[in-house]
């Protein structure tokens, strides 16, 4: 059985100074706690949907620093599809070189003094300076991007 799943992130320019979690087991998953915001709690009863969140989270850090670095706008980042396959059905059963996400499927809108064809550009410098993306794409696995500019003029 194919099953395909979907996490939607959203950030709204938090910086956070520390990397630092804890976790613990719950109900059929993960509990993760982030004292370095308040011991906010995130409960993870899909480690894959959080892992290929991590490629949109990893590229929302990298575009902040590099938009400071090169001096352009940035405002929200609205991750609108994190979204991959994967046959369950090697989970608890098969196993082995196989069992392997698919295809990865990244989409958001950025709100940015850019237009589009520059933000193609700072696309491409942020996939190859972020390690999860590297690290996803060299494990074989195709990851499709589309990010969209919302540029800040036209936003109310």
């Amino acid at each position: 059985m194919i099953r395909n799943f979907t996490r939607l992130v959203q950030n709204y320019g938090h910086t956070y100074k520390s990397l630092q979690t804890t976790a613990e087991t719950y109900n059929n998953g993960l509990r993760v706690i982030y004292p370095h915001q308040k011991n906010a709690i995130t409960d993870i009863e899909n480690p894959l949907e959080t892992f290929i969140s991590t490629i949109a989270a990893c590229e929302t850090s990298i575009l902040k620093a590099y938009s400071r670095r090169k001096n352009f706008k940035l405002g929200k980042i609205h991750w609108t599809r994190i979204e991959s396959k994967y046959d369950v059905g090697h989970l608890l059963t098969e196993g082995g070189p196989d069992n392997l996400i698919e295809d990865v499927f990244i989409e958001g809108e950025i709100e940015t003094d850019l237009y589009q064809e520059d933000l193609e550009k700072m696309k491409t410098a942020v996939e190859n300076l972020c390690p999860v993306y590297q690290m996803v794409k060299k494990a074989g696995i195709t990851i499709h991007s589309k990010w969209t500019a919302k540029h800040l003029d036209k936003i109310e």
